[in-house]
């Protein structure tokens, strides 16, 4: 699906139990796959249970160039929505976005896995200069418990991964990787409590030291955070980039005839690297 005038979606999700799979979203004049209802109707109506397998979405642009994600599920969704094996490059807002509002309240948790998100904020060609999160995790303050595992975000314009003020998201076994701000980003709004989770991460190479100054319990012998110029976990044992097969961004992903996503390399962690940590996409 693509090329669609300015502010049209590619695909917009509104019912239940659909599978979206190998579907490619791209050039559009808005975000490309977003898994949305409608705020006339009440929550218990709202898209639940989607799986997205195995999509691709890029080079999205809105008119305004601050709204086109790749991916989304926000506003106005049910619980059970589940995006696998997606991958989500040069969209001119975010990658992912799972933005909650206040006026319309919490979404359903999402689920992430096995994903993959880079260089957004910009085109493909490299024109544009927007957020560019990689994974966007809510917003408002509104807390959410959406989850993200084994997957991977490496130069994005802002953020790898956000919890843009949703204070209850969990990131298990992520990798991070240049990412032009923080490679993890993790805070709230206001004072209501702060219940993240993050287990079994790694982040190399930030434009700035990892987030997470609301929730320093974050810090743990199985977390490798980026303190501006070191990847560090809780005992200040270091981490360096020969735990990667590769660290040369120029090789990019492909798909395998099977579906899934071939790294090349490109941040795959050899034997070096502590056992059962960073995202496992081979």
């Amino acid at each position: 699906v693509c090329n669609t005038i300015g502010n049209v979606k590619g695909i917009q999700v509104g019912g239940s139990h659909n599978v979206l799979k190998n579907v490619s979203t791209y050039r559009c004049g808005d975000t490309g796959l977003q898994i949305s209802g409608s705020s006339t109707e009440p929550p218990e109506k709202w898209p639940r249970d989607n799986l997205v397998l195995n999509c691709l979405s890029y080079d999205n642009f809105d008119p305004a160039a601050n709204n086109a994600d790749g991916f989304a599920a926000k506003l106005t969704c049910g619980e059970g929505n589940v995006f696998r094996g997606c991958v989500a490059y040069s969209n001119i807002d975010d990658g992912w976005d799972l933005y909650s509002k206040i006026d319309t309240g919490p979404i359903g948790a999402v689920l992430i896995d096995g994903c993959l998100s880079y260089r957004n904020g910009s085109r493909a060609d490299g024109s544009g200069n927007g957020a560019g999160n990689g994974f966007k995790m809510g917003g408002d303050g509104t807390a959410v418990a959406h989850r993200i595992l084994h997957s991977v975000a490496f130069e994005n314009g802002t953020s790898g991964i956000s919890s843009n003020s949703d204070p209850a998201i969990i990131v298990e076994n992520c990798t991070a990787f240049g990412n032009r701000q923080a490679n993890f980003a993790f805070y709230g709004k206001g004072a209501g409590e702060r219940r993240f989770q993050a287990r079994n991460n790694v982040s190399l190479r930030g434009g700035s030291a990892d987030l997470y100054r609301e929730s320093p319990e974050l810090a743990s012998p199985d977390n490798y955070f980026w303190n501006g110029a070191r990847c560090l976990n809780s005992l200040g044992q270091p981490l360096s980039t020969d735990i990667f097969v590769s660290v040369d961004p120029a090789v990019l992903p492909v798909r395998r005839a099977d579906g899934t996503i071939d790294m090349r390399g490109f941040l795959v962690l050899n034997d070096r690297a502590p056992p059962g940590i960073g995202a496992l996409i081979r």
